[in-house]
């Protein structure tokens, strides 16, 4: 791909020379290609060769299509002033949760949280949401609250 193409289409999925998914298909045959996403470079796609899907999911630590959020308790627990759940921490998927779907994780606040200037660190609740993706790796329902820990 030349350098022209990359600007046309930043989210054209990337040729890697390593191995394409870091898990095995699930009995249903979709997975994910890389399961962790915690850099600006890591992209997420989601890959359903039976039906001809290959769909990003995650792009510079972006959640696309993002379906929103359910607010709860969680909500008054989020320090961060720069809170975006659009675009998280961390994103962990997994290729398949026992019931046809894949388990969307995001992490939105970590117990040591660097502060607004990058340094330091506070110790603050650790709040994160999960969706669910069907066999097209379309979201199921808005992210909830999967954890709040101290």
């Amino acid at each position: 791909m030349s350098f022209a193409d990359k600007l046309r289409n930043p989210f054209k999925p990337r040729q890697n020379p390593e191995p394409k998914t870091e898990h095995e298909p699930n009995p249903e045959g979709y997975y994910v290609d890389r399961a962790i996403a915690y850099t600006r470079g890591h992209a997420v796609n989601f890959v359903n060769s039976a039906l001809g899907i290959d769909r990003p999911l995650v792009r510079e630590m972006h959640l696309l299509n993002f379906p929103g959020f359910e607010c709860g308790e969680w909500v008054r627990h989020m320090e961060r002033p720069d809170f975006n759940p659009e675009y998280p921490l961390r994103v962990e998927v997994s290729a398949y949760d026992g019931q046809g779907h894949s388990r969307v994780l995001i992490y939105i606040q970590w117990h040591d949280t660097p502060d607004e200037d990058g340094f330091g660190m506070e110790n603050i609740p650790e709040i994160t949401l999960y969706s669910a993706l069907d066999e097209r790796g379309n979201y199921l329902h808005p992210f909830r609250l999967y954890r709040l820990s101290y």
